[in-house]
């Protein structure tokens, strides 16, 4: 990710076709040490229509948040939290079908960073993050048999939980090293809070032959 090196505020508004608007905001800046990135955008859009001329329903009404802070503790670390979220409601059809797609979207993820240089050649990067992902869809259609309208409901909603730290180490100008571990944990709460685990440990020997030519290995 680019570094925020100075202050800096933006508007943008764009539109078109089908009804489509889109509205950002953007403001940055760094002071001692101290940097920071927030920016936020809705986007809309309508019904639109095929090759054929035929409209297509079709409704999108999202917001979406993101903030990103970053703290350097010294020369050589740095402390670092984002955090995103996007929020929807959404109406579609594909052309093939006949019933209706309604949806809701509320995901957010936010993370904690700590960047460690401890020399020109060996560097440490650990994360912490916690993400939510949420969708409710309602499928509107007539069945076949009965001829009566139906609703169907598919929510899905999963809480992640994330830690990784990956150490890498410079043996050489052609050689390098990179070993960790990560942890995660889902919890499917929309199927009665089922919970399922990942545990990983790796290592990656990587060597540079030639210019055009690396070798890696690894493990995991």
């Amino acid at each position: 990710t680019k570094k925020v090196d100075e202050n800096r505020t933006t508007f943008g508004v764009a539109a078109g076709s089908y009804d489509k608007r889109q509205y950002s905001f953007t403001t940055e800046g760094y002071e001692n040490g101290f940097s920071y990135r927030i920016s936020a955008q809705k986007d809309k859009s309508g019904d639109f229509k095929d090759g054929h001329g035929t409209t297509v329903p079709n409704k999108l009404d999202a917001n979406s948040v993101s903030i990103k802070l970053a703290q350097e503790l010294s020369d050589k670390h740095e402390l670092g939290f984002t955090y995103d979220q996007y929020q929807a409601d959404t109406k579609s059809r594909a052309l093939w079908e006949t019933y209706m797609h309604d949806g809701k979207i509320d995901n957010y993820n936010w993370k904690i960073t700590l960047r460690s240089d401890f020399d020109d050649k060996t560097s440490n990067f650990f994360a912490f993050s916690n993400n939510m992902y949420d969708t409710d869809v309602e499928n509107e259609y007539v069945d076949y048999y009965t001829g009566k309208v139906v609703l169907d409901n598919y929510l899905t909603k999963i809480k992640t939980l994330r830690i990784t730290d990956q150490l890498t180490a410079e043996l050489s100008d052609k050689h390098r090293l990179t070993t960790g571990f990560e942890f995660t944990r889902d919890t499917v709460i929309s199927a009665g809070d089922v919970k399922l685990y990942n545990r990983a440990l790796f290592l990656q020997d990587e060597w540079s032959l030639t210019d055009a030519l690396k070798l890696t290995a690894g493990v995991r």
